[in-house]
């Protein structure tokens, strides 16, 4: 098994499957690839905001670029096959050292089952372990899977032109459920 695997933490969804979450490290690119890559097109618009067909190498590598300089990933990986099927991330702000935005994706086939909010509630508490206290996120208003998940954790939203801004308040101390 990879990397997750090894040093990941065991979630049971509601459903009775298996996940692990663990960080996600340059030892998982071709997982991480093969994971974006099996996007659905409607997938990939809704998480990033336009339509595209795939990521660019540049793209990955970046995402890739993790544990250092306020960027950190997350993955949720397949306890039966060991596939990625969800990432959460966040990068700090450059102009607001204290704000991280975030952004996540499941996989089309694990949707609806639980494994966003499971990575949502750890990258929050990892933001704020890291000593943030603003998330922030963008979505399209149209994501109402997105807006109830954000809102169930207390994040406000602002929108306009069809993109909602929204952003959470970490305190020191915080314990997510």
């Amino acid at each position: 098994m990879g990397n997750a695997s090894a040093v990941g933490e065991l979630v049971e969804l509601k459903n009775g499957r298996k996940i692990l979450i663990g960080e996600l490290t340059r030892s998982d690119r071709q997982r991480y690839l093969k994971a974006l890559n099996s996007l659905s097109r409607r997938t990939l618009y809704l998480r990033f905001l336009s339509p595209i067909a795939q990521l660019s190498d540049a793209q990955a590598e970046r995402f890739l670029d993790v544990g250092r300089d306020g960027r950190e990933a997350l993955i949720a990986v397949s306890f039966d096959s060991d596939e990625i099927i969800g990432v959460a991330r966040f990068a700090t702000n450059p102009s607001r050292s204290d704000q991280v935005e975030i952004g996540l994706v499941v996989a089309d086939a694990w949707q609806f089952q639980g494994v966003g909010s499971c990575l949502l509630d750890r990258l929050i508490e990892l933001a704020d372990h890291c000593g943030h206290r603003v998330v922030a996120a963008t979505s399209l208003a149209e994501n109402a899977v997105v807006s109830s998940m954000l809102r169930a954790r207390g994040f406000t939203a602002l929108t306009s032109l069809g993109v909602t801004e929204w952003t959470l308040h970490l305190s020191a101390g915080r314990i997510n459920s």
